[in-house]
């Protein structure tokens, strides 16, 4: 009985850290997106199967020819 509360306790606060880092994270994004991007942007999107790593190499060229 006291391993399943110990472990219960464990998944919760391991819930409530990653809930609590996703809102600070995603505040501090939006607030630089909205303040500092202004101008047009190129939005890649990878296919099905894919990770976002695919589109890694031309990501970083559109950034290097000054394209967000």
């Amino acid at each position: 009985m006291r391993r399943t509360a110990l472990i219960l306790s464990i998944i919760v606060l391991t819930t409530v850290l990653v809930v609590i880092a996703h809102f600070l994270y995603n505040e501090s994004v939006l607030k630089k997106s909205v303040t500092e991007n202004k101008g047009d942007y190129v939005v890649l999107l990878h296919g099905l199967g894919r990770s976002p790593f695919s589109m890694q190499k031309i990501g970083k060229h559109l950034a290097q020819e000054g394209i967000k």
